[in-house]
């Protein structure tokens, strides 16, 4: 089985003993195989509920996927679909801060930054100066004015940001969780946090090749996040834990935009019937194909 043109070898894997994301051993295997020879299969973590690879590739097999010339951050080159999400974005976040305020944004696996840049010019339009960082692999593509880390230039920075973006990162990571907490850490109170990721659920069993082995690591949706927060002892409201939007065009991909709007509405049904009835806002229905969190950090005040 070829996913995404790449077949790891027996060398360049290492097993996983406990969840990559909240560190527990209830690991369970879910029936998926997204390589045959060697085998690679899927887990899922009884605690988190998230879904992740029983073999990581290794370091140094990742470093030279993604170092490769046709890589680029999600979203990179979507205008449309970038402007849609960060007004979105924008109109959640903007309400609660001063004009005036200097807003500092990261754009985590930003790759140019386009998403930092497009909430950074809602801000601004308002009278907010703003600051954009990226972390990234590399800074193929990052305009000027914006400040660029590695990962491991990031790792020794003790900068803390207003707004932290992580759209369609988290999955490619080997260590998740640890990202996660970092990026939390560096939230500043009263801050906002959005992550987005694939969310297959039982689809991946109908064809494995979605689930984007080598590339994608892991898979978690409404289950996961709503158990997140307090399995990380995260202090946060919750502004937004449901399915993302379509990440593909009516112009360009009409086929895939019906197929996701069809897969996604039944959430987006659920969601509503929930709040118009003050029900628990959790969703249950799995089959979404991507979700997305947004965030406020709690304050040590309150």
């Amino acid at each position: 089985m070829r996913v995404m043109g790449e077949i790891v070898s027996d060398e360049l894997l290492e097993a996983v003993d406990s969840c990559i994301f909240c560190s527990a051993t209830g690991l369970t295997r879910s029936g998926t195989l997204v390589q045959d020879v060697p085998p690679v299969c899927v887990l899922e973590c009884s605690e988190c509920r998230a879904e992740m690879v029983d073999q990581l590739p290794k370091r140094e097999f990742l470093d030279k996927l993604y170092t490769g010339g046709n890589y680029v951050g999600f979203l990179d080159g979507s205008e449309r679909l970038t402007s849609a999400l960060a007004r979105r974005l924008a109109a959640a976040m903007i309400e609660g801060c001063s004009p005036s305020a200097t807003i500092r944004i990261l754009d985590f696996g930003g790759g140019s930054g386009s998403l930092g840049r497009a909430v950074a010019a809602f801000f601004s339009d308002r009278g907010s100066h703003c600051r954009i960082a990226v972390v990234d692999i590399k800074s193929t593509g990052v305009g000027s004015g914006i400040e660029f880390f590695t990962p491991e230039d990031f790792d020794k920075c003790t900068e803390t940001f207003d707004v932290i973006l992580c759209s369609a990162v988290v999955e490619h990571l080997r260590d998740p969780g640890v990202r996660l907490r970092s990026l939390f850490n560096r939230l500043a109170e009263g801050g906002w946090i959005y992550v987005r990721s694939p969310q297959l659920g039982g689809l991946k069993r109908v064809r494995a090749s979605w689930f984007r082995w080598p590339r994608h690591l892991s898979d978690f949706g409404p289950a996961f996040w709503q158990r997140f927060p307090s399995i990380f002892d995260w202090k946060i409201d919750v502004v937004w834990s449901r399915a993302s939007r379509p990440e593909t065009e009516w112009r360009t991909k009409p086929v895939s935009t019906v197929v996701a709007i069809a897969l996604k509405a039944p959430c987006f049904l659920e969601l509503g019937f929930r709040r118009l009835f003050r029900l628990n806002v959790a969703c249950s229905y799995p089959l979404v194909g991507g979700w997305e969190f947004l965030g406020q950090k709690i304050s040590d005040s309150r």
